[in-house]
Protein backbone atom coordinates (compact mmCIF):
# COMPACT_ATOMS: atom_id res chain seq x y z
CA UNK A 1 0.00 0.00 0.00
CA UNK A 2 3.00 2.55 0.97
CA UNK A 3 4.42 1.66 -2.50
CA UNK A 4 1.27 2.67 -4.17
CA UNK A 5 0.79 5.52 -2.28
CA UNK A 6 4.35 6.93 -3.14
CA UNK A 7 3.85 5.89 -6.67
CA UNK A 8 0.53 8.20 -6.93
CA UNK A 9 2.67 10.87 -5.50
CA UNK A 10 5.53 10.34 -7.32
CA UNK A 11 3.35 10.42 -10.72
CA UNK A 12 1.42 13.60 -9.58
CA UNK A 13 4.17 15.34 -9.12
CA UNK A 14 5.63 14.53 -12.19
CA UNK A 15 2.88 15.87 -13.88
CA UNK A 16 2.46 18.75 -12.19
CA UNK A 17 5.65 19.57 -12.87
CA UNK A 18 5.00 18.59 -16.52
CA UNK A 19 2.21 20.81 -16.70
CA UNK A 20 4.02 23.94 -14.73
CA UNK A 21 6.89 23.78 -17.58
CA UNK A 22 4.42 23.96 -20.37
CA UNK A 23 2.49 27.05 -19.21
CA UNK A 24 3.71 30.13 -20.89
CA UNK A 25 5.44 33.01 -17.90
CA UNK A 26 5.70 36.62 -18.57
CA UNK A 27 7.93 37.10 -21.89
CA UNK A 28 11.05 38.74 -21.16
CA UNK A 29 11.13 39.24 -25.00
CA UNK A 30 8.39 41.94 -24.51
CA UNK A 31 10.71 44.03 -22.39
CA UNK A 32 13.25 46.32 -24.39
CA UNK A 33 17.19 46.03 -24.20
CA UNK A 34 18.90 49.43 -23.96
CA UNK A 35 22.80 48.60 -24.41
CA UNK A 36 24.91 51.78 -22.83
CA UNK A 37 28.93 52.03 -23.00
CA UNK A 38 29.94 53.75 -19.62
CA UNK A 39 28.58 53.55 -16.25
CA UNK A 40 27.35 57.01 -16.19
CA UNK A 41 24.93 55.97 -19.15
CA UNK A 42 23.84 52.88 -17.26
CA UNK A 43 22.81 54.58 -14.05
CA UNK A 44 20.78 57.18 -15.73
CA UNK A 45 19.00 54.25 -18.34
CA UNK A 46 18.66 52.24 -14.82
CA UNK A 47 17.28 54.75 -13.09
CA UNK A 48 14.44 56.23 -15.53
CA UNK A 49 13.90 52.69 -16.95
CA UNK A 50 13.68 51.02 -13.59
CA UNK A 51 12.03 47.44 -14.47
CA UNK A 52 10.39 48.28 -17.62
CA UNK A 53 13.44 47.87 -19.84
CA UNK A 54 16.30 45.45 -19.44
CA UNK A 55 19.89 47.49 -19.64
CA UNK A 56 23.30 46.16 -20.36
CA UNK A 57 26.82 47.64 -20.18
CA UNK A 58 28.76 47.07 -23.09
CA UNK A 59 32.05 48.12 -21.24
CA UNK A 60 32.74 46.57 -17.90
CA UNK A 61 33.72 47.51 -14.82
CA UNK A 62 37.40 47.43 -14.21
CA UNK A 63 38.18 48.16 -18.15
CA UNK A 64 39.43 51.58 -19.24
CA UNK A 65 36.64 53.01 -21.81
CA UNK A 66 39.66 54.55 -23.50
CA UNK A 67 41.37 51.57 -24.85
CA UNK A 68 38.02 49.09 -24.94
CA UNK A 69 37.78 47.24 -28.02
CA UNK A 70 34.21 45.13 -28.54
CA UNK A 71 34.34 41.59 -29.36
CA UNK A 72 32.32 40.10 -32.21
CA UNK A 73 29.31 38.63 -29.56
CA UNK A 74 29.36 42.55 -28.26
CA UNK A 75 28.81 43.92 -31.52
CA UNK A 76 25.81 41.83 -31.97
CA UNK A 77 24.59 42.30 -28.61
CA UNK A 78 24.32 46.18 -29.53
CA UNK A 79 22.86 45.60 -33.10
CA UNK A 80 20.26 43.42 -31.54
CA UNK A 81 19.73 45.78 -28.66
CA UNK A 82 16.97 48.75 -29.32
CA UNK A 83 19.07 51.31 -28.32
CA UNK A 84 22.97 51.73 -27.70
CA UNK A 85 23.11 55.16 -26.04
CA UNK A 86 27.39 56.13 -25.91
CA UNK A 87 29.11 59.13 -24.69
CA UNK A 88 29.92 60.29 -27.84
CA UNK A 89 32.87 63.19 -28.27
CA UNK A 90 35.47 60.68 -29.76
CA UNK A 91 35.60 58.77 -26.06
CA UNK A 92 34.47 55.42 -28.13
CA UNK A 93 36.44 55.34 -30.82
CA UNK A 94 35.72 52.13 -31.56
CA UNK A 95 32.09 52.71 -32.25
CA UNK A 96 33.06 54.06 -35.94
CA UNK A 97 33.55 50.66 -36.90
CA UNK A 98 30.04 49.98 -36.06
CA UNK A 99 27.50 49.98 -38.92
CA UNK A 100 25.77 53.59 -38.43
CA UNK A 101 22.00 51.98 -37.22
CA UNK A 102 18.84 53.51 -36.25
CA UNK A 103 19.62 52.41 -32.41
CA UNK A 104 22.91 54.31 -32.23
CA UNK A 105 22.57 57.21 -30.05
CA UNK A 106 25.44 60.05 -29.46
CA UNK A 107 24.96 61.62 -26.07
CA UNK A 108 27.19 64.08 -26.53
CA UNK A 109 24.85 65.62 -29.08
CA UNK A 110 22.41 66.57 -26.04
CA UNK A 111 24.91 68.04 -23.50
CA UNK A 112 27.17 70.98 -23.06
CA UNK A 113 30.76 70.34 -24.07
CA UNK A 114 33.59 71.90 -23.64
CA UNK A 115 37.41 72.64 -24.05
CA UNK A 116 39.92 70.84 -22.05
CA UNK A 117 41.02 72.81 -19.27
CA UNK A 118 44.99 74.06 -19.07
CA UNK A 119 46.62 71.19 -17.26
CA UNK A 120 44.43 68.35 -18.12
CA UNK A 121 47.77 67.59 -20.95
CA UNK A 122 48.93 65.31 -17.39
CA UNK A 123 45.70 63.62 -17.57
CA UNK A 124 46.86 60.40 -18.54
CA UNK A 125 43.45 60.00 -21.08
CA UNK A 126 44.55 63.29 -22.34
CA UNK A 127 44.85 63.21 -25.91
CA UNK A 128 44.55 66.51 -27.37
CA UNK A 129 40.84 66.16 -27.96
CA UNK A 130 38.95 69.34 -29.19
CA UNK A 131 36.43 68.97 -26.68
CA UNK A 132 36.33 67.43 -22.93
CA UNK A 133 34.61 64.13 -23.37
CA UNK A 134 33.95 63.42 -19.75
CA UNK A 135 31.18 65.69 -19.73
CA UNK A 136 29.01 63.83 -17.37
CA UNK A 137 31.37 65.17 -14.42
CA UNK A 138 28.81 67.85 -15.23
CA UNK A 139 25.26 68.23 -13.13
CA UNK A 140 23.90 70.19 -15.58
CA UNK A 141 25.02 67.35 -17.97
CA UNK A 142 23.65 64.94 -16.05
CA UNK A 143 19.64 66.57 -16.03
CA UNK A 144 19.94 66.84 -19.92
CA UNK A 145 21.11 63.48 -20.42
CA UNK A 146 18.25 62.44 -18.10
CA UNK A 147 15.95 64.68 -20.13
CA UNK A 148 16.79 62.91 -23.65
CA UNK A 149 17.24 59.38 -22.52
CA UNK A 150 13.59 59.59 -20.66
CA UNK A 151 11.82 61.03 -24.49
CA UNK A 152 14.45 57.96 -25.81
CA UNK A 153 12.87 55.39 -23.89
CA UNK A 154 9.44 56.74 -24.53
CA UNK A 155 9.41 56.70 -28.50
CA UNK A 156 10.78 52.79 -28.27
CA UNK A 157 8.16 52.87 -25.68
CA UNK A 158 5.02 54.01 -25.42
CA UNK A 159 2.99 52.81 -23.09
CA UNK A 160 5.58 54.16 -20.59
CA UNK A 161 6.51 57.32 -21.87
CA UNK A 162 4.88 59.37 -18.89
CA UNK A 163 6.82 56.79 -16.35
CA UNK A 164 10.13 57.40 -18.08
CA UNK A 165 9.33 61.40 -17.67
CA UNK A 166 8.52 61.31 -14.16
CA UNK A 167 11.36 58.95 -13.37
CA UNK A 168 13.91 61.16 -15.19
CA UNK A 169 12.48 64.54 -13.24
CA UNK A 170 13.16 62.43 -9.84
CA UNK A 171 16.36 61.92 -10.77
CA UNK A 172 17.11 65.28 -11.72
CA UNK A 173 16.09 66.27 -8.28
CA UNK A 174 18.38 63.57 -6.69
CA UNK A 175 21.40 65.31 -8.89
CA UNK A 176 20.27 69.04 -7.69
Amino acid sequence: MKKVSFLVLLLSLFTFVLFMSQREGPSVSNIPTITVSTFALYDIVKHIGGDEIKVEMVIPFGVEVHSFEPTPKTIIEIQKSQLFFYSGADLEPWISNLAQGKNLRDMSKYVHLRAPEEGDENDPHHHHEAVDPHYWLDLGNMQLLAKEIALELGTIDPQHSDLYRQRAEAYIRQLA
